[in-house]
């Protein structure tokens, strides 16, 4: 797991460099007489700012009325849904046995995760946005009491257990640079570069009833996401005072490599695994609305609510049903879908 984030990290660093390198000409142009108005009100005070005052400013990195850079930095609390519906132990063997676990009862509790934002300010209201997100810390258990089939692959094969235990756990990362134009008063499009890398792991345990030795089935799936993406920011509600509230939504479509790899192991005669990949497109939107409370000329308080949906990804539970080990085979299912909603609380700091 901290070897992807490393590399995560890295492409976004290398992918990001260009753009930053770019967005420093054109900031150094911006300071030459003749650059139009970042915004014909105030910041700090929504009171009209004069053509010549407001190019003035910008040339010297005025930090009232024009800032140069805006950072945001919030703690977001996230639930997620469920999977599909995926058999996990039976009580009987085969694929007609009553189900005493299912993937869709293997809940997350809420998570708390970063999310944090850099924001260059450059002429005519053209902006450059950096942001990053995760969460890390999902993970669902559960145990399924006496005897009980823990469910293997596609053909129902299990392994007979006693007093097994079941374990889910998700992470969700994503990194984005946006180009952002305020076209209309208060009506912001953005469009940019997205990824994303979502990792998860299932596991079941026990002893064979059989033969008291430890019996296991463990999953591991890898969703690079890379793709562009749309959006618009509405300033909806700003009278000059203190609080702005502001509604986002983005979308896109992403290139999604995507592997998995299963083991079962039975110590006493079985130790197999299999692995596939698959290149997906998959689809990720984006909505959330803000609210902005300014306590000084630059610190703000900020409470958030937004939703995440993806779609075209492969979850853990749900590669069962993709593998078969009578036959030695496994592909990737990437028909997975999860929902992200939650809120956050955070502060914003502008100079």
């Amino acid at each position: 797991m901290r070897t992807s984030v490393s590399m995560f990290t890295f492409i976004l660093v290398i992918a990001t460099a260009p753009a930053w390198l770019g967005w420093s000409a054109v900031t150094a142009r911006a300071q030459s007489p003749g650059a139009c108005q970042v915004s014909d009100t105030c910041i700090d005070c929504g009171a009209p700012i004069e053509q010549e005052v407001c190019e003035e400013l910008i040339g010297d990195c005025c930090d009232d009325c024009c800032p140069c850079w805006t950072f945001r930095a919030d703690g977001v609390a996230v639930q997620r849904s469920t999977t599909r519906s995926q058999a996990l132990f039976r009580n009987s063997w085969g694929t007609t046995g009553v189900e005493l676990l299912n993937s869709q009862n293997m809940n997350f509790p809420t998570e708390v995760g970063p999310q944090v934002s850099a924001t260059r300010h450059g002429p005519c209201g053209w902006d450059l946005e950096v942001a990053y997100f995760q969460v890390d810390g999902w993970a669902a258990n559960a145990v399924v009491d006496g005897t009980s089939y823990m469910v293997t692959d596609v053909n129902g094969a299990n392994f007979i257990v006693t007093d097994a235990q079941a374990r889910y756990t998700s992470a969700f990362y994503v990194g984005e640079i946006n180009l952002r134009r305020e076209w209309f008063d208060g009506l912001t499009l953005l469009a940019g570069f997205r990824m994303g890398e979502l990792d998860e792991f299932y596991g079941s345990y026990g002893l064979g009833a059989r033969s008291p030795v430890p019996v296991s089935l463990d999953v591991n799936t890898f969703n690079h996401l890379y793709g562009f993406q749309l959006g618009a920011d509405w300033e909806f509600y700003n009278m000059g005072g203190p609080l702005r509230l502001n509604a986002l939504c983005k979308a896109g479509i992403y290139a999604n490599a995507a592997t998995q790899s299963i083991r079962q192991i039975d110590t006493g005669s079985t130790d197999e695994t299999l692995s596939a990949t698959r290149d997906q497109a998959a689809f990720i939107g984006e909505a959330g609305l803000a609210a902005t409370y300014q306590v000084t000329r630059r610190l703000a308080f900020r409470a958030s609510y937004q939703a995440v949906w993806l779609e075209g990804v492969a979850l853990a539970p749900e590669q069962i049903s993709a593998t078969n080990f009578t036959a030695g085979t496994a592909t990737v299912d990437t028909h997975g879908g999860i929902f992200y909603y939650g809120g956050g609380l955070g502060l914003e700091y502008r100079f």
